[in-house]
């Protein structure tokens, strides 16, 4: 069964695309197939992985597109091991009228249920910051939800926002009686230990989410390295503190350690 992993935040800037790009990366160097979803309004996924922007997500989702029609397969080059990793590309251009076109949120989960029959082991969904019926739709989709933060007010915010989104979809998904995301726990991104603000704003992230807290990712150069070099960080610099913070989230995915709501 395809175990989906929705990567969310309604805070730009806070990871959400390396996150998901570097473990879906990660998660196909140990051997498994990988299906990664780029729904970021800039397609940053899509480009970190070497692939051309185009409509693929909006062709699958609002079009009726087969996925072998508009997934991409990504070199394995860039990120090594015996598994495989395709990318659903998509555009800035197309990436907002996907919201606008589509006809209904219970497309998403209907869409990627056939990844169960594809021999796809993990779906990473990289979304847009705004909210829209499609993020419903994925958070019906998915299994669980990662939601980073950096250790700032704003970023917080944003988080603590995504959070009520969550359960509101629990809440909907209870009247229905369907299924949706838990949280797998929310992730502190470029944190920098060495700044006070930082240190305060963490501990705030400690009282807030308490055993929903996920270790921090620190701020490194080698993910700034990584990315125009269209690399995983563990194949760029294998022995980088980066690398085994990255490593460490993807051994709590594949243990499957979800956190209740």
């Amino acid at each position: 069964m395809t175990t989906t992993i929705m990567i969310g935040s309604a805070k730009g800037g806070v990871g959400k695309s390396t996150t998901a790009t570097s473990q879906a990366m990660i998660l196909a160097n140990k051997g498994h197939n990988v299906l990664l979803i780029d729904f970021d309004a800039q397609a940053n996924s899509t480009t970190y992985c070497g692939v051309q922007q185009s409509h693929g997500l909006y062709n699958l989702l609002v079009k009726g597109a087969e996925f072998d029609q508009v997934a991409v397969e990504v070199d394995s080059a860039r990120f090594g091991g015996n598994g495989k990793l395709w990318v659903v590309p998509t555009s800035d251009g197309s990436n907002y009228k996907i919201a606008e076109d589509i006809q209904d949120e219970m497309v998403v989960p209907d869409r990627f249920s056939e990844l169960n029959d594809m021999g796809i082991d993990y779906c990473i969904v990289d979304t847009t910051p705004a909210t829209s019926k499609v993020h419903f739709g994925f958070m019906f989709a998915a299994q669980w939800i990662i939601i980073p933060s950096q250790c700032q007010m704003w970023s917080i915010q944003g988080a603590k926002t995504t959070w009520r989104y969550v359960r509101e979809v629990h809440k909907i998904a209870q009247e229905k009686r369907l299924n949706a995301a838990g949280i797998f726990g929310f992730l502190p991104t470029l944190f920098d230990q060495r700044k006070r603000i930082q240190k305060d704003a963490y501990e705030l992230m400690q009282q807030q989410f308490g055993a929903l807290l996920l270790p921090p990712i620190h701020y490194a150069k080698e993910w700034e390295e990584a990315v125009p070099n269209k690399l995983s960080v563990v194949e760029y610099k294998s022995r980088s503190r980066a690398a085994r913070e990255a490593l460490a989230l993807t051994d709590l995915v594949l243990a499957k350690q979800e956190v209740p709501l």
